[in-house]
């Protein structure tokens, strides 16, 4: 079963405690994640989707920023809350982008993610492992003046708010996700290949030898 994205949204909130609605379109084996990127080094502590604890897959905060991406799996269909919780950027800007899969492996949906940053350039890159089947789905944050960003052609884009940008791409032994701007700034980059859900093969019937 192919992993497909099954739809997104994007946010741009503030206040301490984020909340908004998110529709999870009725699809089978889901995956909901979100990526956040807070204008300070803090992500969040907790986020909720209509009241279920989400896991956090990975994050980064070696600039004056935050991102991080979180997960869960079999999410409930149909509208509902995201609550998170941030700590110390009650004042600050936080963009988010929020996917919803279907095909995803329900008990390990992700594999190993990677991080990545760098100071004062303009581009960003993750390599992240992966493999034949599996999706890619990667955020990037750029500081300071960055106002737009492009992906690399090999990329779908999910969604983009300025200077955060959310994309998939298929898998391969390695994958690596790559975004371009115009001003110098730095950045941070998370990215993770999805599993897909395994196929069971049909038992194989009987043989029946000539003669019997």
């Amino acid at each position: 079963m192919a992993i497909v994205l099954e739809g997104s949204q994007q946010n741009t909130l503030g206040s301490t405690t984020v909340t908004y609605s998110y529709t999870v379109p009725v699809a089978t084996n889901t995956i909901l994640v979100i990526g956040i990127a807070t204008s300070t080094a803090d992500p969040p502590s907790a986020i909720t989707y209509n009241t279920v604890a989400m896991t956090r897959l990975a994050g980064d905060t070696s600039g004056n920023n935050g991102t991080a991406i979180w997960y869960l799996v079999n999410p409930s269909s149909g509208a509902n809350t995201v609550s998170m919780t941030i700590s110390g950027d009650s004042d600050g800007t936080k963009r988010i982008v929020t996917a919803t899969f279907s095909g995803v492996h329900q008990t390990t949906p992700f594999g190993t993610p990677a991080t990545n940053s760098g100071l004062a350039g303009t581009a960003s890159t993750v390599s992240v492992s992966s493999a034949s089947g599996e999706v890619v789905v990667d955020l990037v944050h750029g500081l300071g003046g960055v106002t737009s960003l492009t992906k690399d052609a090999s990329q779908t884009l999910i969604q983009a708010i300025t200077r955060t940008g959310m994309s998939y791409e298929a898998g391969a032994a390695s994958v690596s996700m790559d975004w371009t701007w115009a001003t110098s700034a730095d950045w941070e980059a998370i990215g993770g290949s999805l599993k897909p859900v395994a196929v069971a093969l049909a038992p194989q019937g009987a043989m029946t030898g000539v003669g019997q």
